[in-house]
């Protein structure tokens, strides 16, 4: 009589496990397939340029930082060039950044771009400032990016002083001589060396 019930109880306990463990199953494909971001930054993937790792660096005490990404051209046959980039709140100064070729990627935060620095109430770790990147070929992209303290992976990324074509209030008739945003008032490079007229 017990084998028999208990029998009862391993068959019951059999139908109700079935459907369960079907179900850890469902829809698992469509979960892969899905995009992972296991960084900070944010992704979006919704035109000919995707805007990869987006996120404002900045110091504790906000105000000024820098707007870094890494742009991917999607088009394998046209080039195409970051033309302009503004935000909500904020003021963003795009110095020289380089055509992004068919099908290749340019990252804002390497040595050559150094970043866009930006600058603004809202440019506070832990906040967000909505993004508007404005391309020559593909359709501008608008990311709500978070800003992030210059800490950790970030540390090393400080703003650099803007690069300008023609320097202001600077004697001098080489440019290359002494960066004309240099802090310190006192330029590591002597213009006396100059054979300037």
């Amino acid at each position: 009589m017990r084998s028999t019930f208990r029998r009862r109880i391993a068959v019951l306990a059999l139908a109700v496990a079935v459907p369960a463990m079907s179900a850890c199953t469902n829809g698992l494909d469509s979960q892969t397939d899905e995009v992972y971001q296991p960084a900070v930054g944010v992704n979006d993937r919704s035109g000919e340029v995707d805007v990869l790792g987006a996120m404002i660096v900045a110091p504790e005490k906000g105000t000024s930082g820098l707007f870094i990404a890494s742009l991917s051209n999607n088009n394998q046959t046209t080039s195409d060039k970051l033309t302009a980039v503004d935000g909500q709140g904020v003021k963003l100064t795009l110095g020289d950044v380089p055509t992004i070729p068919a099908g290749g990627l340019v990252n804002l935060a390497s040595e050559q771009v150094g970043g866009i620095p930006v600058t603004g109430a809202p440019v506070k770790p832990g906040d967000y400032v909505l993004i508007r990147l404005t391309f020559a070929n593909a359709d501008p992209v608008t990311v709500n990016v978070p800003v992030v303290l210059d800490d950790g992976p970030y540390a090393s990324l400080t703003p650099k002083p803007a690069k300008s074509a023609s320097p202001s209030g600077s004697s001098s008739a080489s440019p290359s001589a002494s960066p004309s945003g240099s802090p310190s008032g006192s330029p590591s490079a002597s213009p006396s060396g100059s054979s300037t007229p």
